[in-house]
Formats: C-alpha cells, sequence, structure tokens
C-alpha cells in the first residue's frame, strides 16, 4: 500500500517510536487526508521508492510468498 506523491506532500505529519529497538514512524495527519492504494505489481516484480513515501502493508491473498528487502542507496553529491 502506498500514498501516490506522499515523498513530496508537506502536510503529512508524523513522530518517530522506539519498537523493539528500532525507530519506527506514526502517523499523527488523520487518516481521512491519507488514502493509500494498492500497489498493482505482477509476479517477479521489483518496487523501489523513495524513504519518504507513506507505505505500510497489505494481507497478501495470493498464493506466493511475498519478500520485501530493504537498503540504502547513498549517492555523493
Amino acid at each position: 500500500m502506498v500514498e501516490p506523491e506522499s515523498q513530496r506532500r508537506k502536510d503529512i505529519k508524523f513522530k518517530a517510536e522506539m519498537r523493539h529497538g528500532i525507530k519506527k514512524p506514526v502517523l499523527l495527519t488523520s487518516s481521512d487526508k491519507i488514502n493509500a492504494k494498492l500497489v498493482d505489481a505482477n509476479l517477479g516484480n521489483v518496487i523501489i521508492f523513495d524513504d519518504n513515501l507513506i507505505h505500510g502493508g497489505a494481507i497478501n491473498n495470493g498464493l506466493k510468498t511475498r519478500v520485501s528487502l530493504e537498503f540504502t542507496l547513498v549517492i555523493p553529491y
């Protein structure tokens, strides 16, 4: 699930909360201002998105296991 173009929005507020030793974001903006969409992806597709994009999981109704991998790409200026 992603909120399209949310990485560019300035009206979405959040705070950080420690969970299991990891800082996790907690959305402060009302959920009625968020309209997350399920990403339409086919088996084998890879999705790469901006770290500031609001995103979250959805129930996997498929027959295959979904795999998530997180990485950070550092580009020198």
